[in-house]
């Protein structure tokens, strides 16, 4: 009679669930399709616009990202002594090596390079087609934007610079003007140096292809303050826009102003509406499993048990079997019950609280000793080891890529008698002292060591003898100038520079090289830079 009584209660239940589901059923229908229209469609639109709008804004930022880099490539370029004294001396070999030479052009990726002086006369043009690897002329309308008085020209002290687009007949240009100083950024100035980047078709699918999309650049004449982009019309009067092309295509738009602030160019990107598309899909899947549903009502009453305890503790299981293979003790099981399937999954929960506890110490001491076995104690820089193998990495990386790299030992003059004078922990304060100096002239991703002693090594991936040389008197000019210890005062050093693959294809022959340099520096007279000559 029992079981009888139950299933009764079960028949009882399947009935009111039937009623239930009949009389919500056309109801539902008539809600979803309203919904699917109205609201789901809208709202997928609405995603695709803003997508288009986050990916223009993203096109901004890239471009914003290449003016950046531009202008910074330049300014190194004019606070380079070689430049200096060029304006000063119109050497010619300088003019043929570096000025003139394809090279440059190529590595700094830019179109044009004029060298201005202050009266505003050209010491130096030239233009280069990228593509082609050909010499073009400079544009007539960018000579015309170099009179006196230009804003380009302008250059009140040794940081005033100029960056941005130009529009010219010819096309927009993103340019760079900066003050042409020495190497320590100090005058007086000698003039301008500028670097030009046509921005052109090409030049707009070469940015699309590094942000994998689709993208067309209009320069906008006349310097007009907004413009009808489309058949479709819309007004640019802010710098980010989206417009639908049609049920497949969407576009988002981009307006840069021009060095004036005046509207420059317009960029284009288009793609499809995926989102609208998987909107429309979504929305007849929603009418149609509302419509089938009446179907899976016969199963209601065995979902219902099989959601209430089966499939949690199945779950649970599962949960617990991928935290045993996986080893992952951070996961946690989640749960909204207040019986004995929830006090399970919190038990569960504290034991795992527990591993991960102790999984997060070992962890954090494992970084503690392989920190130690990487780093000088007294400096906190590399140890001998660690830059032996990463310096060995970086020869091995320079000759797959083709490129140089250059590695610069130092040793500090006369360190001894700061030890003898002052004794070691002072010796040791100057140590830490100068490696935080060292830190501070280098390039930040350039490897730094202290090798031993007051023995000190930078290994400089991807810099020639020219760059190596640069940051090596950078070091010197520091070490000279600044305290290395309130007592003891400045200290000097003596650098030896091998580069690879110039003076050596190993990192063995780098070392040699470079000892032997340094051996040349102290001979002649310390507190100097000597490069190996083999």
């Amino acid at each position: 009679m029992a079981s009888r009584r139950d299933g009764t209660n079960r028949v009882s239940l399947r009935t009111r669930i039937l009623l239930l589901f009949g009389a919500a059923l056309a109801a539902l229908l008539v809600v979803a399709g309203v919904v699917a229209r109205w609201v789901v469609l809208d709202s997928f639109e609405h995603h695709d616009h803003i997508e288009a709008l986050r990916d223009a804004d993203r096109v901004m930022a890239a471009m914003d990202s290449d003016k950046r880099a531009l202008a910074g490539a330049t300014r190194d370029w004019a606070g380079w002594d070689d430049i200096y004294r060029f304006m000063l001396d119109r050497n010619a070999q300088f003019r043929r090596e570096n000025l003139e030479g394809d090279a440059s052009y190529i590595n700094a990726r830019i179109n044009f390079m004029l060298l201005v002086a202050n009266d505003g006369t050209i010491v130096f043009e030239r233009g280069f087609d990228l593509r082609r690897g050909v010499a073009i002329p400079v544009p007539p309308a960018l000579r015309q934007e170099l009179k006196p008085g230009s804003a380009l020209l302008q250059r009140p002290d040794t940081e005033t610079a100029q960056s941005g687009l130009l529009v010219l007949p010819e096309g927009v240009v993103c340019l760079s003007a900066q003050p042409i100083v020495t190497n320590l950024r100090q005058g007086p100035v000698h003039g301008t140096l500028i670097w030009g980047r046509s921005i052109d078709a090409a030049s707009a699918a070469d940015l699309g292809d590094r942000l994998k999309m689709t993208l067309a650049i209009a320069p906008l004449p006349g310097g007009a303050t907004k413009t009808d982009v489309d058949a479709g019309g819309v007004s640019l009067e802010e710098p980010l826009a989206s417009l639908v092309l049609n049920g497949d295509v969407i576009a988002g738009y981009t307006l840069f102003p021009d060095l004036y602030g005046k509207p420059a160019l317009v960029l284009r990107l288009s793609g499809d509406r995926d989102a609208y598309k998987q909107g429309v899909t979504a929305a007849w899947l929603v009418v149609i499993l509302l419509g089938c549903s009446g179907l899976l009502l016969g199963g209601v009453v065995a979902v219902t048990v099989d959601r209430a305890v089966l499939q949690p503790v199945e779950a649970l299981s599962r949960r617990v079997e991928h935290v045993a293979e996986t080893g992952d003790v951070a996961t946690r099981m989640e749960h909204r019950r207040n019986d004995e399937v929830g006090s399970l999954v919190t038990a569960i929960n504290s034991m795992l609280e527990a591993l991960h506890t102790a999984h997060l110490q070992r962890e954090s001491q494992q970084r503690q000793l392989e920190q130690l076995a990487r780093t000088d104690p007294l400096t906190g820089l590399l140890n001998r080891r660690s830059f032996e193998s990463l310096a060995q990495r970086a020869v091995e990386q320079a000759a797959l890529d083709g490129q140089p790299v250059s590695l610069l030992m130092l040793d500090l003059d006369h360190f001894k008698q700061v030890n003898d004078e002052f004794g070691h922990q002072q010796g040791d304060n100057v140590l830490r002292s100068v490696a935080t100096l060292l830190q501070s002239a280098v390039r930040s991703h350039d490897m730094l060591a202290r090798l031993g002693g007051d023995e000190f090594a930078v290994m400089m991936p991807g810099a020639g003898r020219a760059v190596a040389e640069r940051v090596a008197e950078r070091v010197l000019v520091v070490l000279r100038t600044e305290p290395a210890a309130p007592t003891v005062g400045p200290v000097t050093a003596s650098i030896g520079v091998a580069v690879f693959p110039e003076h050596g294809h190993t990192m063995e022959a780098l070392t040699v090289g470079a000892d032997q340099a340094l051996y040349r520096a102290k001979a002649g007279g310390r507190d100097r830079v000597a490069v190996y000559t083999g």
